[in-house]
């Protein structure tokens, strides 16, 4: 009969057998790695058995420590669940709560995957806020992929909102789940109607005074919908000027598409520039593109490029204008053409700083040269593929060097003048040579100018009709259920 000292030593390495291959199995699970502790010049000696064992039997010992560390046997750490409060705060930061005009604002030290984003919409007279609600539906999105929004919404004091809608508008924003550590905010902020279009600048004053407490700004009008696939490649992009010895020449930005109906062959449209208004440019390696005309109604920075924005041109000052053009200024137009930067939209994937203009009436009100985006988007195609061949016949060159940029010599003829002389309008472009005085017309997009006459045609068709209907009290019902026994009777009392 064996010893009691025999038996155990059986025992253990019937253990070893099965507890060795299960260490193997783990460790080609490879969860997520665990940093190891810093260790003191105090504690070489202390580790040089360890050292001096083989290399192979080091990598089991430290996987063998990483999963103690761990809680489960796949190398994942448990999340502990706490009670989420109505707010949404992050998961993954403590955050601290401050009360501002009647609304929380959660604000902590951001993350990679939780940024803050202030973002600015202007509503001045409220026509558009079915728009408005599309465009809240996509910072609830946000909120899911992880970003921390707080909505600054803009509107005059003689059209407030009606308790129902503010209701509604509190309730989509409370409809985020913060999984992700994701927050969504809305603050409500009644502006002077007397300002008129000047209160369209007013968010500069909101940007200036928390420019340290957040990673992003956006302003955008009320009918433009910025999404998070919007965000998230300005973020790569704005990294890549960044890192670019030319990049603080450049600031990027979006461009407005609509769609040109909804049907079979329904497509989306561009109207602010034709396909020759978009000219090459190389920053750091990419291929971006300028246009003529940079208006898009919204802007995004981050906080360094607001900053630097400011500094150079105190972009976030509130200038005295006066008329309409004062929205085009808030929407970005100083930020693009008169702030030293030039704007570019990247080409490899351009499709992803295309926002969509919401009322989808722009293409057949107020242009002749509309582009379908899937030809523009071939059009860039073909410049990735050649600047991928080593050519650069599509890059325009520097702008800020006088003689080095291919628009230097052209001059685009002012809008009167060209629907004067050659009626046509929007973004059909006249190009006149400053040298030699030839002029270049872009031609109308005969395609464009049919869809947009039928529109036309439908939209007077349709206010002729409405001109000829009575608008009376109704008399029904509210849209609720009744019993079938007081269906008839209800009838009866409202004249049925």
């Amino acid at each position: 009969m064996p010893s009691r000292a025999h038996a155990w030593t059986l025992r253990y390495l019937r253990l070893c057998g099965v507890a060795l291959p299960l260490l193997l199995v783990l460790h080609a699970t490879r969860g997520p790695t665990v940093r190891e502790p810093a260790v003191s010049p105090t504690a070489d000696d202390a580790l040089h058995a360890v050292d001096a064992t083989p290399a192979r039997w080091r990598g089991f010992a430290r996987r063998g420590r990483q999963l103690l560390r761990a809680r489960d046997i796949f190398g994942k750490k448990e999340t502990e669940r706490r009670p989420r409060s109505r707010r949404s705060e992050s998961r993954h930061l403590p955050a601290f709560e401050t009360e501002r005009r009647g609304s929380t604002v959660v604000r902590a030290d951001a993350t990679p995957e939780n940024l803050r984003l202030l973002y600015a919409i202007m509503a001045y007279d409220r026509k558009q806020h079915i728009h408005l609600l599309t465009m809240l539906h996509s910072a609830v999105s946000m909120c899911e992929g992880g970003l921390r929004v707080t909505i600054l919404l803009y509107t005059a004091d003689s059209n407030p909102y009606t308790p129902k809608e503010r209701e509604e508008l509190q309730a989509l924003c409370d409809s985020c789940t913060g999984r992700t550590g994701g927050t969504l905010a809305l603050e409500n902020i009644a502006v002077d109607a007397q300002l008129k279009f000047d209160a369209t600048m007013q968010h500069r004053k909101e940007f200036l005074r928390r420019i340290d407490e957040y990673d992003l700004f956006v302003y955008s009008e009320d009918d433009v919908h910025i999404e998070l696939r919007h965000i998230a490649a300005y973020v790569e992009a704005s990294s890549h000027l960044a890192r670019s010895e030319d990049g603080h020449k450049y600031v990027l930005g979006w461009q407005r598409l609509e769609r040109n109906g909804i049907g079979l062959g329904a497509e989306h449209v561009m109207w602010e520039n034709g396909v020759d208004n978009y000219h090459g440019v190389e920053v750091g390696g990419r291929l971006y593109a300028t246009m003529v005309n940079p208006h898009a109604g919204a802007w995004m920075a981050t906080r360094a490029e607001l900053k630097a924005h400011h500094k150079q041109c105190r972009i976030l000052h509130i200038p005295k204008t006066a008329g309409s053009f004062t929205r085009v200024r808030a929407g970005g137009w100083n930020l693009y053409m008169n702030c030293g930067r030039r704007k570019v939209l990247p080409v490899r994937n351009f499709q992803n700083f295309l926002v969509h203009h919401l009322p989808d009436k722009n293409w057949w009100q107020r242009s002749e040269c509309a582009v379908a985006v899937p030809d523009l988007l071939a059009h860039f195609r073909g410049w990735n593929e050649r600047y991928a061949r080593g050519d650069r016949s599509m890059v325009c060159g520097r702008w800020w060097i006088p003689g080095d940029f291919c628009r230097d010599e052209l001059q685009v003829v002012p809008a009167g003048e060209r629907k004067k002389r050659f009626g046509i309008k929007g973004s059909c472009t006249v190009w006149r040579n400053r040298t030699s005085g030839e002029e270049t017309i872009t031609l109308p997009n005969e395609k464009m100018k049919r869809l947009a006459a039928i529109v036309q045609a439908r939209e007077d068709a349709g206010s002729r009709a409405a001109k000829n209907l009575r608008v009376v009290a109704s008399s029904g019902g509210d849209g609720r259920s009744i019993s079938s026994r007081r269906f008839r009777g209800s009838m009866l009392r409202h004249g049925g």
